[in-house]
């Protein structure tokens, strides 16, 4: 994201302010790295991360988002910014990688 997008307090009176609109959003840890990009309706999602019991966006501390026009473009703008992301630290934000099951075992059918 650019950075003249500053970040803001992952609180719930600060998400309650946030527009009901498409957009991507980052949140960030106690130093502002970012740990998880994400899309969607910015206050449901991040409202939604907020309350979650997933241990990984219990460190988010802070957010920043931009809006955008509708939810194709939303996402082609989250995987454009996991890209960016990607390619400067060479692997994803820490909440993004996706979690890896171990192999089904041979004998198992």
């Amino acid at each position: 994201m650019p950075p003249a997008i500053k970040w803001s307090k992952f609180t719930c009176e600060n998400l309650s302010k946030v527009d009901t609109v498409y957009g991507v959003y980052e949140l960030g840890d106690n130093s502002k790295n970012i740990i998880y990009i994400g899309q969607g309706i910015l206050r449901d999602r991040l409202l939604a991360h907020k309350i979650s019991d997933e241990p990984c966006f219990k460190k988010a501390k802070y957010y920043r988002f931009e809006k955008i026009g509708g939810k194709e473009r939303a996402e082609q703008r989250e995987r454009a910014e996991m890209n960016i992301y990607e390619s400067e630290y060479g692997e994803l934000p820490e909440c993004n990688k996706r979690r890896e099951y171990p192999p089904t075992p041979s004998w198992w059918g």
